[in-house]
């Protein structure tokens, strides 16, 4: 059916691998990029393609440090646009996975002063499951049997 092919202007060049697939994505990424930086006032739009671009080096190993760097100079800004409240959000749940959760709760308390309000409301839920009273289980996956498990 018509519906299930891409539009012609996607044809002219079509992933082989996963990684030609990557590779077309942020040669596009980068020509919007591009093309904003022609357009009068286009910081703002700017950071917005700089978070989609953070978000895609991030979820790649050879670039995931890239991408974080990215996040970090986004959400430093002050006040904290749209954009980079987004990325202030996805930086903290980046900290949050990797154990840095006083850095995350810091992004996650700025967010709620100065984030936009759908932003406000994800980064009071996150502060308060981090601030909920757990008990976390680290055991092995699994134990030899006639061996002794320590908790």
């Amino acid at each position: 059916a018509e519906g299930d092919r891409p539009p012609p202007r996607l044809l002219d060049r079509m992933p082989r691998d996963p990684a030609d697939a990557d590779a077309i994505r942020m040669e596009r990424i980068r020509a919007a990029r591009s093309a904003m930086l022609a357009l009068p006032e286009s910081a703002r739009r700017l950071d917005q393609i700089d978070v989609v671009l953070a978000r895609f080096l991030i979820d790649r190993d050879q670039t995931a440090s890239a991408g974080r760097t990215l996040l970090e100079s986004l959400a430093s800004a002050d006040p904290l646009p749209p954009a980079a409240a987004d990325a202030a959000l996805t930086l903290a749940g980046l900290l949050e996975r990797a154990s840095e959760i006083t850095r995350a709760i810091e992004l996650y308390e700025r967010l709620t002063r100065q984030g936009p309000p759908p932003l406000r409301i994800q980064a009071a839920a996150r502060l308060e499951a981090l601030r909920r009273p757990s008990l976390e289980l680290l055991v092995p996956q699994a134990v030899r049997r006639g061996s002794e498990l320590t908790l």
